[in-house]
């Protein structure tokens, strides 16, 4: 690309490959376009002296009246593969043309000069003329757009004699570094290098606008673009899914992935790890473990803020965690176990006067067999309130309990033996004792068919409890077995244990009503198909061959003339 280049006033004029320093070609001058024209009928031309009727003009150096020996001019023919002209600046502006644009031929005043821009009329591929008298106030660039072969450009300019002719014009091409090393070593990376505009005689730095951009190295190149080996991408760890105590699990995303191209991970199958790597990393693990739970602390009841009537009591509860042997006092939010009572309804005794009232006697005739009856008794005010029966006087509780006036003898009648233990030694519990319809027989009792008494009377045979011991002990339930069928309805069983400072204790420690379940249904789904189960040979059992029960061991007597204690 050839520039032609007009430098401002005062200043040297030179000739390169990249700028020409100097007027532009001749052309008509104001003193021209003046001579011929007056008031009268008489025509006299103006000259470049100023001077009417004057011939002198300015020659090629623009010396008026010269020879054109002042200056020497220059003229020549470069043919290049470029078409349409355009005049731009130092910075890029386009005055003329440029950014792919064409103008129409016109006159444009631009760099403190006129310039007249020609073209013949046979379409945007006419040959252009672009002239100016000069100088100019900066550098200007005369460029080519690229379109197709031009038979070249044609170009004029004059330099006085008094300043040198640069015989060696200054030249640039392009110089660049090694590349650097590549960015990765697999996957696709690229290698940098330096690329910078330097003039040819000296090699100094200069913008990068006076090389030519179509012979600009690449500053950039792919390398390494064979895929990297797979390998296992971790994720962070989630957070632990309890705070403290056992059971904490943590969670995290363990992918194969692989790099191919362009230095982005892409996800593949995991057995590709694993070939290479072996097993995949584990994705969740226990937290916390070690971690205690907050507990609450829980006081004792303060008095009744009453000292007759209903009243409240209060304790003092908080929730508070153990650190390194020191204790810390949390909100109650920290405690995820519910928050205990910490007030209860309390009575030391009534306001008003109280007493016992009295049911009526519960008879002896509509049951056979009876020695005594019964009523019951609760302690109430006179408002018919009734109270606990620690707040009547005992000593002025009559009787409850009086021999029958009037017996009436059972042929048979209901036998009890005593209550059992209480099933649980602490918690809640059931208490069981025989039952059984029998006649006396001399002075033993003869058990007979339980039809032969009336079910109405019959005693209970159950009965709830409570054990006396605060339970201490807790539950702890071992994993599921496999279930025992794959369809069709299954059972999962488990051992459930009771233990109190991690040894195993006997299950009357633990509270019965909290007892975890120990079986389980599992696969009811029906089966694909019909399946044969085996089953024991059935053996059949005779009524002569039905156990009898002997009644040899002490028991209480509740339905009895006789009045029998233990037998």
């Amino acid at each position: 690309m050839e520039h032609l280049v007009e430098q401002p006033r005062r200043k040297k004029v030179g000739v390169t490959e990249k700028n020409t320093q100097g007027g532009c070609a001749r052309h008509r001058t104001f003193y021209d376009l003046l001579a011929g024209r007056s008031k009268s009928s008489i025509v006299l031309p103006v000259g470049c002296d100023n001077m009417l009727g004057s011939n002198a003009r300015e020659d090629q150096c623009r010396e008026c009246g010269g020879d054109g020996s002042s200056c020497n001019t220059v003229r020549g023919l470069v043919e290049i593969d470029y078409l349409q002209a355009a005049i731009r600046n130092e910075s890029g502006h386009y005055y003329l043309n440029g950014n792919w644009k064409i103008d129409y031929p016109r006159s444009l005043r631009f760099a403190g000069s006129i310039f007249h821009y020609e073209r013949k009329p046979h379409s945007f591929y006419a040959p252009e003329t672009i002239t100016c008298l000069g100088p100019t106030s900066e550098p200007i660039y005369v460029v080519m757009l690229y379109q197709e072969t031009n038979p070249g450009v044609e170009y004029q300019y004059s330099i006085p004699k008094g300043i040198a002719q640069q015989t060696d014009p200054d030249s640039y091409s392009w110089i660049y570094d090694d590349f650097s090393t590549c960015s990765t070593t697999c996957g696709g990376g690229y290698q940098l290098r330096n690329v910078t505009c330097a003039r040819r005689r000296d090699l100094e730095i200069v913008p990068d606008y006076l090389c030519d951009p179509v012979l600009e190295p690449k500053r950039n190149q792919s390398c390494s673009t064979d895929p990297c080996p797979p390998d296992w991408s971790l994720g962070g760890w989630g957070p632990c899914s309890e705070t403290c105590g056992e059971g904490g699990v943590q969670i995290r995303q363990v992918y194969c992935e692989r790099i191919v191209s362009n230095g982005l991970p892409s996800v593949v199958e995991d057995e590709q790890c694993s070939d290479v790597l072996g097993p995949k990393p584990p994705t969740t693990q226990e937290c916390n473990q070690d971690v205690a739970c907050p507990t609450w602390h829980v006081g004792p009841w303060k008095p009744c803020n009453r000292l007759c009537g209903d009243g409240v009591q209060k304790r003092r509860i908080r929730c508070y965690i153990r650190v390194e042997g020191k204790i810390q006092v949390l909100e109650d939010s920290a405690c995820s176990e519910e928050k205990p009572q910490f007030e209860k309804p309390c009575l030391l005794r009534p306001c008003e006067g109280v007493d016992w009232v009295l049911s009526d006697w519960s008879g002896c005739e509509d049951k056979c067999g009876l020695t005594y009856e019964t009523r019951k008794a609760h302690c109430s005010n006179q408002m018919g309130k009734v109270y606990p029966d620690n707040r009547c006087h005992r000593y002025r509780l009559p009787n409850l309990i009086r021999e029958c006036e009037n017996q009436v003898s059972c042929e048979y009648e209901w036998f009890a033996s005593q209550w059992s233990e209480c099933s649980a030694r602490c918690g809640n519990g059931i208490q069981t004792r025989k039952v059984f319809c029998g006649t006396f027989d001399g002075e033993t009792v003869k058990k007979v068919s339980d039809g032969k008494c009336k079910e109405e009377n019959k005693y209970e045979g159950l009965n709830n409890c409570t054990g006396k011991e605060e339970c201490s002990g807790q539950w702890y339930s071992a994993p599921w077995s496999s279930c025992s069928k794959t369809c069709g309805g299954g059972l999962m069983t488990r051992k459930v244990l009771c233990f109190i400072e991690n040894k195993t204790v006997d299950v009357r420690n633990c509270d019965p009503s909290l007892t975890p379940f120990s079986t389980e249904s599992c696969n009811n789904q029906q089966c694909s198909r019909d399946q044969i189960l085996p089953l024991e040979p059935a053996t059949i059992v005779s009524e002569e061959e039905e156990c009898i029960e002997e009644y040899e061991t002490s028991f209480i007597v509740m339905d009895t003339t006789l009045g029998l204690g233990e037998m």
